[in-house]
């Protein structure tokens, strides 16, 4: 009977230990647990941050980015409307300016006809052009031609040659025009003599 009871305290103190220890591990595991809960939240918070972190960084980048492309636009519309009125300008101060009334200046022609005169006569003569340059003089010839004089260069002239029975050109140029003043003649090319290039049959092209 003594042995019955001893038995049975024994198995009594086994159980209660057994519980105890399931007790103390299930603290532990809820402990572990809430510990683990902790380092979750804690990384998830992190994680957050940084994402919002990094929108806010692509935003503020994106704004720089935008407002240096703005400016960018700003300044190249600036020289565009600055290349505009430069361009304006320019226009105006060509417009301001009297186009060519000739075919030809006094100087590049008779340079052709010096550099190379058996070309310009093949390109020339015998055809009707108009020459511009600065009126040298006007004068007779003992042909009774008016003889009105261009300057071509140095000793270099273009000599343009009218019947004074055929045209009133010398009394035109004397009444409109000084020496000195840019002229435009038009005539029929001759030839390169000397120091002239001759035209025949001219007379002053007036505006």
């Amino acid at each position: 009977m003594q042995e019955d009871r001893s038995a049975t305290g024994t198995l009594a103190f086994l159980i209660l230990v057994v519980n105890v220890g399931i007790f103390i591990i299930l603290i532990l595991q809820l402990n572990s647990q809430k510990k683990l809960q902790t380092v979750l939240e804690e990384f998830t918070e992190n994680n957050q941050q940084q994402k919002t972190q990094e929108i806010t960084s692509k935003k503020t980048t994106s704004s720089s980015s935008q407002t240096g492309q703005t400016q960018s636009s700003d300044q190249s519309t600036n020289q565009d409307s600055e290349q505009d009125q430069s361009d304006d300008d320019e226009s105006d101060q060509d417009s301001d300016q009297d186009p060519p009334r000739a075919d030809h200046q006094a100087k590049k022609i008779f340079a052709e006809f010096a550099d190379n005169q058996e070309q310009a006569d093949l390109e020339y003569q015998n055809k009707t052009i108009s020459i511009q340059g600065q009126l040298d003089e006007i004068t007779e010839t003992d042909s009774d031609k008016v003889k009105i004089t261009l300057e071509a260069g140095d000793d270099q002239y273009i000599a343009c040659l009218s019947k004074i029975s055929q045209s009133n050109t010398q009394t035109i140029v004397e009444d409109q025009v000084n020496d000195q003043d840019e002229i435009v003649v038009k005539g029929i090319v001759d030839g390169l003599y000397e120091d002239e290039l001759e035209l025949e049959n001219c007379q002053l092209v007036q505006d």
